[in-house]
């Protein structure tokens, strides 16, 4: 198939268009808003010193609706459990509803990373967020038209 003419219309974004780059779109970092339901309801009933993996796994997946993948990696990274037969434990089993500190386990993820060169930046963000859930838990929303 030969194409002799390109129309306009079919240039991808980024692709140069006389002579002049188009600026790529850059995603921008999860600002963590009462405008978003599910976080704010999560905001709400967690609490990230005493957190069990379930509601981890819960925050990741409203973090990943919310179109932050790489937050919803971290969460859902302290979320998992194994079974024995090496699939990822359900909802029901009862290792998944023991509590641990996600800031304590954020921290000695930070530290692993450190020992080992690795890059420690989505750890870091992640203590940020949950510093930022506990801020719309502690401070909720004021309705200004009430």
């Amino acid at each position: 198939m030969l194409i002799s003419h390109a129309s306009p219309s079919f240039i991808a974004p980024g692709m140069e268009i006389s002579g002049k780059k188009q600026p790529l779109a850059e995603p921008e970092p999860t600002q963590l808003n009462h405008s978003n339901s599910s976080l704010d309801a999560l905001a709400k009933s967690i609490n990230p010193d005493n957190m069990s993996r379930n509601e981890a796994r819960q925050l990741a997946d409203a973090l990943l609706i919310s179109g932050d993948v790489t937050l919803s990696t971290t969460f859902m990274s302290h979320s998992l459990m194994f079974s024995p037969n090496g699939h990822p434990a359900p909802d029901n089993d009862p290792r998944m509803a023991e509590t641990f500190n996600m800031k304590d386990a954020l921290n000695n993820s930070i530290a692993f990373k450190q020992s080992k060169g690795l890059p420690i930046t989505n750890d870091l963000e992640a203590i940020e967020f949950l510093d930022k859930l506990d801020a719309i838990k502690n401070n909720p929303k004021i309705d200004a038209y009430a």
